[in-house]
């Protein structure tokens, strides 16, 4: 957190106006929700709103709602998460290379686990993996594999249920561990 607080810090001093967007939503909203400090979260998500806004980015304004639908999933307000997951998936139309797309598809599609609706989960899920494997994008893979994995789970069922989202869970680490997200 403190490595993207410097980021933010640095790219105001230069007044580089998407460089500060960048560590907004790129590193600072999603760091803080990770780590489950909502409060830091809703300041950083309304400097992204606030900074993108102000000086017309409109590239950086589609992800605001990404990243206030992750905050209201968050707080446990599921329909408007997945209203405004869904609002700045539409802003991305059929251009689905633009960065952030894939991992803003994983968020939905764990948001509708969350919502009951594990079958459309899964499905959206299988599709942001299949894309992922087209085109290369592989930075996300742990967090897509682990979300896959706690879909699996929510689906329920037989025991062998369970034995395949450990197995995702499984290729979720190393998958972790080859891109030097652990030690």
């Amino acid at each position: 957190m403190r490595t993207a607080e410097s980021s933010i810090e640095d790219a105001r001093a230069a007044n580089h106006l998407s460089s500060t967007c960048y560590a907004l939503s790129m590193a600072a909203c999603p760091i803080a929700l990770w780590s489950g400090d909502l409060a830091a979260a809703e300041h950083y998500v309304g400097m992204l709103l606030d900074h993108s806004t102000k000086h017309g980015l409109a590239r950086w304004q589609a992800f605001g709602p990404s990243r206030q639908g992750a905050l209201a999933i968050k707080h446990g307000d599921v329909v408007t998460g997945l209203r405004l997951l869904r609002a700045c998936l539409d802003q991305f139309g059929e251009t689905r290379s633009v960065f952030g797309y894939v991992e803003f598809q994983g968020t939905l599609a764990g948001a509708l686990g969350d919502a009951g609706q594990v079958a459309e989960g899964l499905a959206v899920i299988e599709e942001v993996l299949e894309q992922v494997d087209r085109t290369e994008e592989r930075w996300p893979i742990a967090e897509l594999l682990r979300i896959k994995g706690e879909l699996l789970l929510l689906q329920g069922g037989a025991p062998a249920a369970a034995a395949t989202a450990e197995d995702y869970f499984r290729q979720a680490l190393d998958w972790a561990r080859r891109q030097g997200a652990l030690a």
